[in-house]
C-alpha cells in the first residue's frame, strides 16, 4: 500500500515542480561549520550531555579522567568524576571546576543567569553529599548550591531551566516522596516540588521550554501523556496544571515504545527541533524535524539512522548520530554498499524548507513532506567508539554561533586521536 500511494504522489509532485518558477525549486546553500577538528579537551568515556555559558562548555557523562588534546589514553591526565568544563575558543581544561559525581550524569543546563549549572543523571551523590539525581552547581566554582534541595527516586535524563522553574524528564515515579510519573518540576531556588504534574506512561528522554507560549515540549519513549495518544512527542502548559497542549507534528513524527523515541529536542525563538531513533514497528522517525512553537510541523528529513542531537546555527542545522540513508531529502546521500557498513555521524542541513522527501531505498514514511536540504560539505569522520556497548559516535551536539562542540564517546576525529570531546570553527 505504501509504494502505490507513493507513485501517486509522485506524479501530482512532478507536475507541481514543472509548474514551479525556478526561484520556488532554488535552495539558499549557507555556508556550514569546518569539518577540521580543533584541539580540545578529551575524556576517557563518554559525554552524554553539553551547556555553553559565555566562553565555557559544561560536560557530563560517564567519565573519570580528562587529558589535553595529543594526549595519549593514560598520559597526562587529570581526575574529573563525571562532568567538567573547557573553553570554547581554546579547548583547554578549565582546571579550576571540578565538582564530582559518584555515578553518571546524562543532562545539564544552566540557569536563566548563567550563575548555576544544573545537573541530573543516575548519581545518588555529589561533592561527597547525599544528592538524589539532581544537583545545582556554582558555574563559577563548581561548589554544591545547598540551597537548592531537589530529589528523585530514578535516572534523570532530561532537564529545561526556566526563571523560577526547573522542568525535569527521566525514569521515576517520586519528587522529594510526591508521586511524579517521569515529569517533575522544581524551584530554582528552593529545589522545593511544584504541583506540575503530567503524566507520561514510559521514559522521558528530552524536554524544551517556550517560554513566550507557556509551553514544555516533551519527547521520549511514551505512547501517551496525560492519558491521551502522543507516541513520543507531545507539550503541556508550563504552569501548575500541566495539561496537555496541541502538538500537531506528533500526527505525523510518531516514536514511541521499546525501542523507539524521541530523543532530543531543541527550541530557538523560533523553531523546536527534534531527533529520533527507531529499531522497531514503534516509530516512523530517525532523523531530524523542525517545528513551529505551536507545533506544526515545517520540514522533515525522511533519512534514515538513528539521531541523537540537533544544534542550529546560522540557517543550519547539525545533527550527530549515524545517517546511512538520505536519499530522500534533496542533496542527500545513498546507502553506503561497503562491508562494514560506513555511517555518516555528523550530518548538516539547511533550516530552510528546500523541497520534499522524495523515494529513499529503505523507507518512504515522509514521501512528499517538505523538507531541508542536505550540506555534503559538513560530513566529518567520527570513529565508533566502545565504551558504552553501543557502537556509537557522537551523541550530543551544541554550540554558541563561533563554535560547534560535539560530545560523545568516539575515539577520533577526522583520522585524528580525539576522544570524546571536539569543537568545530563556525563561519
Amino acid at each position: 500500500m505504501r509504494g502505490i500511494r507513493a507513485v501517486a504522489t509522485t506524479t501530482l509532485l512532478a507536475a507541481s515542480l514543472l509548474a514551479a518558477p525556478p526561484s520556488s525549486r532554488a535552495a539558499t546553500r549557507p555556508e556550514t561549520a569546518s569539518v577540521k577538528p580543533l584541539a580540545t579537551v578529551q575524556v576517557n568515556g563518554v559525554v552524554w550531555s553539553q551547556v555553553v555559558v559565555g566562553g565555557t562548555v559544561y560536560a557530563t557523562g560517564s567519565f573519570t579522567r580528562a587529558r589535553p588534546a595529543g594526549a595519549a589514553p593514560g598520559t597526562s591526565e587529570t581526575t574529573r568524576s563525571n562532568l567538567l568544563a573547557y573553553s570554547i575558543s581554546t579547548g583547554k581544561l578549565v582546571t579550576a571546576w571540578k565538582p564530582r559525581l559518584n555515578a553518571q550524569g546524562r543532562a545539564i543546563a544552566a540557569s536563566t543567569d548563567g550563575k548555576r549549572i544544573y545537573v541530573g543523571g543516575d548519581f545518588t551523590e555529589a561533592n561527597g553529599a547525599t544528592h538524589n539525581r539532581i544537583v545545582a552547581l556554582s558555574a563559577k566554582t563548581g561548589g554544591v548550591v545547598t540551597s537548592f534541595k531537589g530529589s528523585l527516586n530514578g535516572g534523570v535524563n532530561a532537564l529545561a531551566v526556566g526563571k523560577s522553574t526547573v522542568y525535569v524528564g527521566g525514569l521515576f515515579s517520586t519528587a522529594r516522596g510526591e508521586a511524579r510519573a517521569r515529569l517533575a518540576a522544581f524551584s530554582t531556588a528552593s529545589g522545593a516540588v511544584r504541583a506540575w504534574k503530567p503524566r507520561a506512561d514510559a521514559q522521558v528522554y528530552a524536554l524544551a521550554l517556550i517560554p513566550s507560549k507557556g509551553t514544555v515540549v516533551i519527547g521520549g519513549k511514551f505512547a501517551t501523556l496525560n492519558g491521551t495518544t502522543q507516541p513520543g512527542l507531545g507539550a503541556v502548559r508550563d504552569d501548575g496544571s500541566g495539561t496537555s497542549r496541541a502538538w500537531p507534528t506528533n500526527r505525523v513524527v510518531r516514536n514511541s515504545g521499546r525501542q523507539a523515541a524521541i530523543g532530543s529536542l531543541v527550541a530557538t525563538s523560533k523553531s523546536v527541533y527534534a531527533t529520533g531513533w527507531t529499531y522497531d514497528s514503534g516509530g516512523n522517525f530517525e532523523s531530524v524535524a523542525r517545528m513551529d512553537l505551536d507545533g506544526k510541523l515545517l520540514w522533515v528529513s525522511g533519512c534514515r539512522g538513528d539521531t541523537y542531537g540537533a544544534y542550529s546555527s546560522g540557517g543550519v542545522v547539525y545533527t550527530v548520530g549515524h545517517a546511512h540513508d538520505c536519499t530522500s531529502v534533496p542533496g542527500g546521500f545513498s546507502q553506503p554498499t561497503t562491508t562494514p557498513r560506513y555511517y555518516h555521524r555528523g550530518v548538516a542541513f539547511t533550516a530552510s524548507t528546500a523541497g520534499t522527501n522524495g523515494f529513499s531505498s529503505l523507507d518512504n514514511t515522509f514521501f512528499g513532506r517538505p523538507a531541508p536540504r542536505m550540506l555534503p560539505k559538513w560530513l566529518p569522520d567520527f570513529a565508533a567508539g566502545s565504551y558504552t556497548g553501543q557502537n556509537q559516535g557522537p551523541w550530543t551536539v551544541t554550540g554558541n554561533g563561533k563554535y560547534l562542540v560535539v560530545g560523545g564517546e568516539f575515539p577520533s576525529v577526522g583520522g585524528k586521536p580525539q576522544q570524546g570531546l571536539v569543537r568545530f570553527a563556525l563561519p
